[in-house]
This record gives C-alpha cells, structure tokens and sequence, in this order.
C-alpha cells in the first residue's frame, strides 16, 4: 500500500512538473503578418508575439491556386530576428489567387483554427510603347515612326505596327499596319491617303500579356496645289 501512495506521489509531481513547464502549458499563439505580392513571386513577413517565438523550431508557409488546397506547395521561412520570420514565395503565376496559411512547429503552437487566407499575383505588364513623328510626309504618303520596349514582364514582342485613321476617337474606318516583332525602333510606309487631309494615328505592340498603345498623334498630308 505504501509503495502504491508512492508512486502515485511521484507521479503527481512529475505531472506538476510538466504543467509547470511552459513547453507542456497551452500556448496561446498570436502573429501578424505582411505579404507583397508580385508577377510570380511573393514576400512574406511574419512578426510572431515573444512569447510563442521563445519556442518556436519552424515556420512554413503552405499554399496552393484552390481553396482545398490540393496540390498545395510549401516555403520554409528563416527566422531573420526575435519574433520575425520571412520568406520568398517563388514561381507563382501571374493574376492568380493563392490561399495560404502557415504550418508552425511545435505542433502546439498551432492556432486553433488555423483559418486560410488568400493573396493576388499582379499582372505581367504589357510593353512599353511610344509613337513618334510621322517624316516624310507628301499629298499621299507618310512614314509612321514608334518604339517599343519589352518591359518589366521580360516577354518578346509578338507584333508590332500602326493604327491610323481621318477620325480620332473611335476605331470606324480605322486602318492597321504591320510592322513586324521585336523590341526597338520601328516604321511603316502609308500610302494612298487623302491630299490636304488631317490623319491621327498611334503605335501599338503586343505580347503574351496584352496589347499596349503609345499616345495618339497626328499629321497633315501636303496641299498638292501649292
């Protein structure tokens, strides 16, 4: 009997023990954090309260394109300082939603209910475009004169050219001209237009993101009577 009670003691002050101990009390686990997303990356910031952190072995953060998170993807992040974690989410595709949520080890850690969230991707940008002066202007002729940069997206330039018409605003009997892919300077000859007549037109590139335009200008052909 005396042997029972005894260890029946030592194992209410080992039970004590443990409750005493932080690493077995429940934790209560708070965070903040700031994620900046960018074509096909994102950068993510955890500040995680001192307490918890004290504890903390690891950081992941678990996303993936559907809410079920199937075919979810996993970054670890470093710990950069006390209590701040982060990471660089890569290979991401570009005007996607992504949810998320973290994964913190010790298991205990875990907050109860670890709700997901989500974040956007922004859109690869179109080209940079630039329309220049027409030259060589006659009574029937002109040379259309752009530019075009590939941009930040780093994507070729698929096509290139011109729109032109009598009208400005408004794409009725609007006329395209070809010129080409590929980044740089770039020109088209127009022919058979109207003498003595006031022409607006603007550059334009495309590539696998999009089409861009330069500003709208304009010219007037040359008075063949004087």
């Amino acid at each position: 009997m005396k042997r029972t009670l005894l260890i029946y003691s030592i194992a209410l002050c080992l039970f004590a023990s443990c409750e005493s101990d932080r690493k077995w009390s429940p934790q209560t686990l708070t965070y903040s954090e700031l994620i900046v997303p960018s074509w096909t990356s994102a950068d993510v910031s955890l500040s995680i309260d001192e307490q918890s952190n004290d504890l903390m072995q690891k950081v992941e953060i678990v996303y993936s394109l559907s809410e079920d998170f199937s075919a979810e993807q996993v970054t670890l992040l470093t710990r950069k300082a006390q209590g701040k974690w982060d990471a660089r989410v890569t290979n991401l595709k570009d005007s996607s939603t992504y949810y998320f949520r973290y994964r913190f080890t010790p298991s205990y850690l875990q907050p109860t209910p670890n709700v997901a969230s989500s974040f956007r991707t922004l859109p690869l940008p179109a080209p940079s475009v630039q329309t220049k002066s027409a030259t060589d202007i006659t009574a029937t002729t002109a040379i259309l004169n752009g530019s075009v940069q590939i941009g930040d997206s780093n994507d070729p330039i698929t096509e290139r050219g011109f729109y032109y018409s009598l009208l400005r605003e408004g794409e009725f009997a609007r006329k395209q001209v070809n010129s080409g892919s590929g980044a740089g300077d770039f020109n088209v000859k127009i022919e058979a237009l109207r003498a003595n007549a006031t022409y607006y037109y603007v550059a334009y590139a495309i590539n696998k993101h999009g089409i861009a335009y330069g500003d709208t200008l304009q010219f007037n052909t040359l008075n063949p009577y004087k």
